[in-house]
């Protein structure tokens, strides 16, 4: 049988598939260092009012740690002089900065989440503003309410 509806998310360290069916949500997950899975989830088991909230990615606190240490590394082994010598220290310092750099820009944005509780505990669904099918976010979440309602 054919979802109703489909909605992909990316975000740095996960790419989400949500395929929308009468009764459940199929989501296929592929997790960067984690492999992939899948799981299902009941719309009848899931509250009709979903809550939106604003997350940044708990990546972003390491990545900012990776590049206070690389300037500090760089700073305090010796600055500019050792550096256009090539030393290992400095180099490496501004090798993690550069890796922090890139590292918090791509975490820094904090993406929008709707969060449908489960009734009865336990975890409910939860679907990112980003990725590909970002612009049809909201019209996701609609309808995913709409089957959680009619599933009551």
């Amino acid at each position: 049988m054919d979802p109703l509806s489909t909605y992909q998310e990316r975000l740095p360290q996960v790419r989400r598939r949500f395929d929308l069916y009468r009764d459940r949500v199929l989501i296929e997950a592929r997790w960067l260092l984690r492999g992939q899975y899948t799981n299902t989830i009941q719309l009848r088991t899931l509250d009709p009012q979903y809550r939106v909230i604003w997350i940044r990615n708990k990546l972003f606190k390491p990545a900012m740690a990776v590049l206070l240490v690389g300037l500090a590394i760089t700073f305090l082994a010796g600055g500019v002089e050792q550096l256009r010598a090539l030393s290992p220290l400095p180099v490496c310092g501004v090798a993690l900065t550069c890796l922090g750099v890139v590292m918090s820009w791509l975490t820094a944005r904090r993406v929008r989440f709707a969060i449908f509780e489960a009734r009865g505990g336990g975890r409910g669904l939860d679907i990112g503003c980003a990725g590909p099918d970002a612009r049809e976010f909201d019209t996701f979440v609609a309808e995913v309410q709409r089957r959680v309602r009619k599933s009551v």
